[in-house]
């Protein structure tokens, strides 16, 4: 018999393991959208059939009665459940849709996020505490209620975060997935809808969810994905998952940096008309830079999540840890001041550093418009000295004029074409900038060195 008692219905977003689309209509508390479970005082009205949901009121392993569904997802719907011996105790039960209980991939793919959680014992990962199946042979999957709402739904309540809100939330999810990592966990989904953010408002506890696609590095035995198949959520998916390639801990990275340009600029770094078009811009393009979206963010924080989310693995932190410990200098405010904008750690704490970040695109200029001069005076100098060995005299005027002309008509095309690809490639990443201003500078420096001291050894 389906347990038809009234629920509570406090204004408080209720989620467990995968939310997504939400079973009933939604009701706006304080600009956030929420499910609602059932019918209420507060105005909520439930979607015709809830009732008839034939789950509702039966018991699971002789431990945990379905009260009410919470949300629906495309592999299963999602219960609140009760202990039946300890009944102050509430859990999260998923239960795989009837239409997918004889697919061979989706059952395993049920069971892995299950093994894929109870391998991490972490604070910022939801806990599963159990996995069985139904009497007709769908499997459930009990887990932590979660009280509190997706950070998707923060964000797109809040537009966008000051720096130590979103670094204090970061920094979180950087703790939960280097836990994961550790326990050889890669999560290859990271985006805001599997972010929780549960407890207090004003010092909330960050929740990691949804290791349904999760892939276990060094497991034996038949892979439940391949090389070549795209998995993951396009906005912050990283290039080798675009690609199909196999993903590792970096490519959890380039999301994480994902998830903290979007809290910083208040939108994803990539998002087109579809999702192909999305894909194509993650692998071509960079981000616009956060600074030119929010002039307010520091440098160096923008030179982090560049780093972060570099287009090659080899080129991000390695490990989470890295990211924590440089995101560290802006985790700097109260949590109870998250809320206000634009506090940020003082300059002066890595003045050098900033200055060189600061300075990294003029720079650039200067060491290329240096390579650009020298190697048009060497033009210049080749084609003189070449009419002077074919003439057998100096050149004349017009001649001079000719060798500056031609020089510049050589050299123009080659200019247009690096310019261009500067633009396209690297004048967006400050990250990109410095590796090429560094690069640039020794040779061009060894250059002007040399071509001194021949100067003066022919002058001599």
């Amino acid at each position: 018999m389906a347990d038809t008692r009234r629920v509570d219905t406090t204004p408080t977003d209720v989620y467990s393991a995968r939310q997504a689309t939400p079973v009933y209509r939604p009701q706006t508390y304080a600009g956030v959208t929420r499910p609602l479970a059932g019918p209420s005082s507060a105005g909520g009205e439930a979607l015709p059939g809830w009732e008839s949901d034939a789950l509702i009121g039966t018991v699971l392993s002789g431990t945990y009665r379905l009260l009410r569904p919470l949300g629906e997802g495309g592999m299963g719907r999602v219960y609140e459940a009760q202990h039946t011996r300890i009944m102050g105790k509430r859990y999260a039960v998923k239960v795989l849709h009837p239409e997918h209980a004889r697919n061979a991939d989706v059952r395993a793919r049920f069971q892995r996020e299950a093994e894929a959680v109870a391998a991490i014992d972490h604070v910022n990962v939801v806990g599963v505490y159990d996995v069985n199946v139904l009497p007709d042979g769908r499997p459930f999957l009990v887990s932590e209620l979660l009280r509190g709402r997706e950070l998707g739904a923060y964000l797109h309540a809040q537009g966008r975060l000051s720096a130590a809100a979103a670094v204090a939330i970061v920094r979180q999810l950087c703790d939960a997935l280097h836990a994961a990592h550790e326990c050889g966990v890669i999560h290859r989904d990271v985006k805001p809808e599997n972010v929780f953010l549960t407890g207090s408002p004003e010092c909330p506890l960050v929740k990691v969810l949804d290791f349904g696609i999760s892939r276990l590095e060094g497991q034996g035995g038949q892979k439940l994905t391949r090389t070549g198949v795209v998995m993951g959520t396009p906005c912050y998916m990283a290039p080798e998952q675009a690609r199909g390639e196999l993903a590792d801990r970096r490519s959890d990275m380039y999301a994480t940096g994902a998830i903290l340009y979007r809290a910083l600029a208040g939108r994803p770094p990539f998002k087109r008309a579809d999702t192909m078009a999305t894909l194509g811009a993650v692998l071509t393009e960079e981000p616009a830079r956060l600074r030119a979206i929010v002039p307010d963010v520091p440098p160096l924080l923008e030179l982090v999540v560049q780093r972060a989310m570099a287009r090659e693995p080899r080129a991000r932190y390695q490990h989470m840890q890295q990211l924590s410990e440089a995101l560290a200098p802006y985790d700097v405010l109260p949590r109870a001041q998250w809320g206000s904008a634009g506090a940020l750690p003082p300059a002066e704490q890595m003045p050098r550093r900033a200055r060189e970040v600061a300075l990294a695109r003029p720079w650039l200029v200067v060491w290329l418009g240096a390579a650009s001069a020298a190697v048009l005076l060497a033009l210049m100098g080749t084609l003189a000295a070449l009419i002077e060995l074919w003439e057998g005299r100096p050149a004349s005027g017009i001649e001079a004029a000719l060798v500056v002309l031609g020089s510049f008509g050589v050299l123009a095309t080659p200019l247009w074409l690096l310019v261009r690809w500067l633009r396209r490639h690297h004048w967006q990443n400050t990250a990109n900038v410095l590796r090429l201003s560094r690069t640039v500078r020794r040779p061009v420096l060894l250059g002007l060195a040399t071509s001194g001291m021949l100067a003066l050894a022919i002058h001599a």
